[in-house]
């Protein structure tokens, strides 16, 4: 429930009503996702630590309805609770934890506060998906900038070009006449004629 306001004066209080099964499928929609290869949890707390929904319920209790029952505190040996402090102190972030569920290595536990409600939402993929999209992401990055260098190394060189052949014309031609070569002729081609800098005639 969230107090509303019209004109600055309060209007009246908005109400949902939302299942507990009903919060836990949309985690799970989270936690399927693709896009984590299906490695990944989601958790959302109230503002008391208290758990309203997660991905998995048999993680934390026996049964949906025993979530409510649930404390951050005691889920996963309290690995969760420096997290759901720093939750209390910045509206979102990251700590890189050891795998609450029992796997090994770690997990990258990420959190946001909901708006207007209080909440806090953790999510948990592993490190090492996590290190194979920077991987992948790196790849990506090097071979843009590798292109890009050669684009731009092609573009130099063919303006470098355009400025060094019509001066080589007009030293060719100098040099044809410091030989004495006053009789044959100076061919310039038209674009070095048609040139409107230095170099055009």
């Amino acid at each position: 429930s969230v107090p509303f306001y019209r004109d600055g004066k309060f209007w009246g209080i908005a109400t949902a009503d939302i299942s507990t099964e009903a919060l836990n499928q949309v985690l799970q929609g989270i936690a399927a996702s693709e896009e984590y290869n299906r490695q990944a949890h989601a958790i959302l707390f109230d503002e008391e630590g208290n758990i309203l929904g997660i991905d998995d319920y048999q993680l934390a209790a026996e049964s949906v309805e025993g979530l409510l029952e649930v404390n951050a505190v005691s889920l996963f040996g309290g690995a969760l609770q420096p997290i759901l402090e720093k939750a209390q102190t910045t509206s979102y972030g990251f700590e890189l934890i050891q795998d609450p569920f029992g796997n090994s290595g770690q997990v990258y536990a990420a959190f946001a506060q909901l708006p207007s409600s209080g909440w806090t939402l953790i999510t948990f993929v592993p490190q090492s998906l996590v290190q194979q999209r920077v991987s992948a992401l790196t790849i990506t990055l090097v071979v843009v900038i590798v292109l890009a260098a050669l684009l731009l190394a092609g573009a130099l060189l063919q303006y470098a070009r355009s400025l060094s052949q019509p001066l080589q014309a007009v030293t060719q031609s100098l040099q044809h006449m410091a030989r004495g070569e006053l009789e044959g002729e100076v061919r310039l081609d038209s674009r070095i004629l048609q040139r409107s800098d230095e170099i055009g005639i």
